[in-house]
């Protein structure tokens, strides 16, 4: 069953701390328990300009989150908002989308 719910004050109050402002509203971070490719989180951009981080098993609680790629509590979380940061930052997300989809699905 797919699951979806929007970013919670403390989850965003954390990544703040790494990026500061530079992050979309926290009214337009969603997190769902999509993955692709057996379990790889990814996040993706909407058309209304909010950003979904699809975040596998991390969804139920992100903050707890360890495996081998992500030894500490919180790291995958981080990845996946450096992810939406570069969606905030850049002025063209169809290029943006382009360059993840050739380079995640296609090589």
């Amino acid at each position: 069953m797919i699951s979806h719910r929007q970013i919670t004050s403390e989850e965003y109050r954390f990544a703040v701390a790494v990026f500061g402002n530079t992050l979309p509203p926290k009214d337009k971070l969603y997190l769902t328990n999509l993955s692709h490719g057996g379990g790889h989180a990814f996040t993706w951009p909407n058309l209304d300009h909010s950003v979904v981080l699809n975040l596998d098993k991390a969804f139920e609680n992100l903050m707890a989150i360890t495996n081998g790629s992500y030894p500490t509590c919180g790291q995958l979380f981080i990845h996946e908002m450096a992810h939406a940061w570069q969606i905030q930052t850049k002025s063209f997300t169809l290029g943006l989308l382009c360059k993840i989809i050739y380079s995640d699905w296609l090589i």
